[in-house]
Order: C-alpha cells, then structure tokens, then sequence
C-alpha cells in the first residue's frame, strides 16, 4: 500500500516504505537549511562540508525521484561537489597524510550526525 507523508514545508513524497520515506524526511527537515546554505554559498570549503554534501547528495536522490522540485536542488549540490573534487582531490592537487586523515576524520563525523 502506497503511503503518502508530508513535511513541515508542505510537500508530500508518495512511497510503498513507509519507513524509508520518514526517515528522509527526518533528514530533510533537519538538513534542509544547511544544503540551502550551502548552495547559496555557491563553494564547498572544507571536507566536513564535503562530506555532508555527499551524504546530502545521496539523500536527494531519493527525494527527487518524488518530487521533481528536488532534482535541481540535487545538481545544484552535485555541481558543488565536483567543483570541490576537481579542486581538492584531483590528480593535480597535493594529496597529502593530513589531508587524507582530515578526510577521514570528516567523513566518520559526518556519518555520526546522518
């Protein structure tokens, strides 16, 4: 049976787990203003951010296959996340111990507050 929930800002996402929906929906109620923040900031600048807008991504994607107003939201983050990748984390870029503990480190927080 297909479940219809809504959330605080009025939109309803239609799903047949229930459970997967609310638990997005937690999410998005409790992240929404940081990725907006963030998109309105227009760069990622530093890995805890990037780490957050992964996870962020990966959320979005669900949101968006019910709700089309999600998906420029998502490319907005996406674009976001490879500017920050292309900067950081190319081959060009100097990948370094520290940066690859602070990566770690930013991602096991990150992962803690999802």
């Amino acid at each position: 049976m297909k479940e219809q929930i809504k959330c605080y800002c009025g939109h309803t996402i239609t799903c047949d787990c229930s459970r997967e929906v609310e638990t997005a929906l937690d999410w998005f109620n409790n992240e929404l203003d940081d990725i907006l923040k963030l998109i309105e900031n227009g760069e990622i600048l530093n890995e805890l951010d990037f780490e957050r807008a992964m996870i962020a991504e990966r959320k979005l994607r669900v949101l968006a296959k019910e709700n089309p107003k999600f998906k420029s939201v998502r490319k907005k983050l996406r674009d976001l996340i490879e500017q920050y990748e292309n900067k950081n984390w190319s081959a060009d870029s100097n990948i370094s111990d520290k940066k690859l503990r602070e990566s770690d480190v930013a991602e096991f927080i990150a992962k803690l507050n999802k």
